[in-house]
């Protein structure tokens, strides 16, 4: 925002004055944790949003506000399908030398 003469009077990365959210702050952080689960592990979305939820403490406020596990499904779906790789569009793949053979160094099959 500007004033007639094109100065600049607020509306950017000025000092904020108001205080902090702490249920907000909460409420990014549990998101967060969740995500960088969801990224790292093949559990089931679901139970990773309720293990989450069972042992982070929060604030009634804030559990109430929080997005439902159906409410993040997709969000997080989406995100951990872009992590995974791509399923092989063949079913012709190359089986490398240490598993064509046993344990005792015979062919397998």
């Amino acid at each position: 925002h500007t004033e007639e003469n094109d100065v600049y009077i607020s509306g950017g990365k000025g000092i904020h004055d108001h205080e902090t959210n702490p249920d907000l702050i909460d409420a990014k952080c549990l998101r967060q944790q969740i995500k960088q689960r969801v990224i790292n592990e093949l559990t089931p979305i679901s139970v990773i949003y309720e293990e989450e939820m069972a042992k982070t403490p929060l604030s009634d406020s804030t559990t109430a506000t929080f997005p439902t596990n159906q409410e993040l499904y997709q969000t997080f779906a989406k995100l951990r399908q872009k992590h995974l790789p791509a399923l092989p569009q063949s079913s012709l793949f190359t089986i490398s030398d240490p598993f064509k053979l046993t344990a005792d160094d015979k062919r397998f099959l």
